[in-house]
């Protein structure tokens, strides 16, 4: 049951989701709270929600393992991390862990802040993405838990920079 709720959510809440394009700027008119979302660890499967970095602002990535322009972007990681610091940067991938784990290894994402979603049957990461199904996508959460900014595209060093700044 678990199983066919996680892929009925994945498939309600990213559609195909592959699609990759220009970058999007979306800012919130005002402070939307963040995505509720149940997390499952890629590396052990424990699981977690993002209240774990309150307090702190988070830059959340989403991929997929075959979506080129995320492996692009992920290749730079530790660069992103930087420019999130203070702050903390998480992946999630919008797939299943087998599917996953194989190339976050390959890349080198931080064990414990990446996930894939557990499950998500309100869509509450579309709503969070105002509908938008293209990824990369990533969004600045501030560390009262609100979305204070979004990006369909890939996301580099300066923009993680503004949000840290402005959040």
């Amino acid at each position: 049951m678990f199983r066919a709720l996680h892929l009925a959510a994945f498939a309600a809440v990213t559609g195909c989701m592959l699609a990759c394009s220009a970058p999007v700027q979306y800012t919130p008119a005002a402070k939307s709270p963040a995505p509720s979302l149940a997390l499952s660890a890629l590396e052990g499967g424990a699981r977690a929600d993002l209240s774990t970095y309150a307090g702190r602002t988070q830059i959340v990535m989403f991929w997929r393992s075959d979506c080129a322009r995320c492996l692009i972007e992920l290749k730079h990681l530790r660069a992103l991390e930087a420019a999130a610091a203070p702050g903390v940067l998480v992946t999630i991938a919008l797939e299943d862990a087998a599917s996953a784990a194989p190339k976050a290894a390959e890349l080198g994402l931080h064990p414990a802040r990446s996930f894939v979603i557990a499950e998500d049957p309100a869509q509450a990461l579309a709503r969070a993405a105002n509908g938008d199904q293209r990824i990369p996508f990533a969004m600045a959460i501030d560390g009262d838990g609100r979305i204070c900014g979004r990006h369909t595209g890939m996301l580099g060093a300066q923009r993680i920079r503004e949000w840290i700044a402005q959040c």
